[in-house]
């Protein structure tokens, strides 16, 4: 408990001192609270290549348009394909997906490639051309606060391991 009482402690710490030089761990959202897009919006890089992607803390795993991504594979490493099924209004499909991992500056992120057009298109018609979404798979992997009032993520990689307790 104290462990993580201390974690919680420093990424706000971290959080709390927002300047200018201190913007290695902060991710400002892309999209403003006055804009038509709601959905907050994140760029990362990937590669050298700017990226825009959806974040969505409600999905369980991250997912990249299987369209752009076919056009951009070099950007990802391939780790496999498989066959899923799909419920919908529509009945059941059945479609094979790639799983794909990315390298970010901050750590690696793994997607499941899936038609995003429609989600694509919408959010391309309000200026944002998104090529996925960031699920909460991406979060997990280190301590991180999204702080919806200032439109910021702010992440910290501290090894839990070398706080030590008296």
């Amino acid at each position: 408990m104290k462990r993580l009482l201390v974690l919680l402690l420093l990424i706000l710490v971290t959080a709390c001192y927002n300047k200018k030089d201190n913007t290695e761990h902060i991710t400002y959202f892309e999209n403003s609270p006055y804009t038509e897009c709601k959905v907050p919006v994140i760029k990362k890089e990937l590669s050298d290549t700017a990226l825009l992607f959806i974040i969505d803390t409600g999905a369980n795993i991250s997912i990249l348009d299987e369209g752009w991504y076919s056009n951009h594979r070099d950007l990802f490493t391939f780790i496999k394909s498989v066959e899923t099924s799909i419920s919908g209004i529509g009945g059941v499909t059945i479609a094979t997906q790639d799983i794909v991992t990315g390298d970010f500056k901050d750590g690696s992120v793994t997607f499941i490639t899936s038609n995003l057009e429609a989600v694509r298109e919408n959010l391309k018609s309000r200026g944002y051309n998104i090529v996925g979404i960031i699920g909460s798979d991406y979060f997990e992997q280190s301590p991180t606060i999204i702080d919806y009032g200032n439109r910021a993520i702010y992440s910290s990689k501290i090894d839990t391991d070398s706080i030590k307790f008296h």
